[in-house]
């Protein structure tokens, strides 16, 4: 089975950095925030989204990003995270699979209901939107293109 971290690193161009790249050559959004280093330490060395989500909330918080835009993502990635956890897929972010995200945006695209995850509006009949459905698939892109693996080639 196709490995999320191989799929990534050859799709996004990120195979190719090295470990002896120096802070200053990194733009500063690829640089974790001592506040991440030091809750990362804290939570102990665990490879479990619910820990890695964490330590990006904790970044996204670093960053400056809104507390909106926060708040988006974490849900979003809350519904994964359950999504899993309800078919016995793994949380292990080392085991997360393509395979895995692609069954999650099907499912999303197949059977929830608009405003189900909602917890402000009852849920309609009607499918979730495709902009919806992209909207999750940019959260998953994010978190796992643009953080994980970046943190993780640091």
């Amino acid at each position: 089975m196709e490995s999320l971290l191989f799929y990534l690193e050859n799709s996004c161009g990120l195979a190719h950095r090295t470990s002896q790249e120096s802070p200053a050559d990194l733009k500063s959004t690829e640089l974790l925030s001592l506040t991440e280093r030091k809750g990362e330490e804290e939570m102990g060395k665990t490879n479990e989204l619910s820990t890695f989500m964490e330590g990006f909330r904790l970044y996204c918080l670093a960053e400056g990003k809104r507390s909106t835009t926060i708040r988006w993502y974490m849900g979003k990635l809350a519904i994964f995270e359950r999504y899993l956890l309800r078919n016995d897929f793994p949380t292990d972010v080392t085991a997360i699979t393509v395979n895995h995200l692609r069954t999650f945006l099907a499912y999303l695209r197949d059977e929830v209901a608009a405003d189900e995850n909602n917890p402000h509006k009852p849920a309609r009949n009607a499918g979730l939107s495709p902009l919806t459905i992209q909207g999750y698939a940019r959260v998953l892109k994010t978190f796992f293109s643009r953080w994980w693996l970046r943190r993780r080639l640091l």
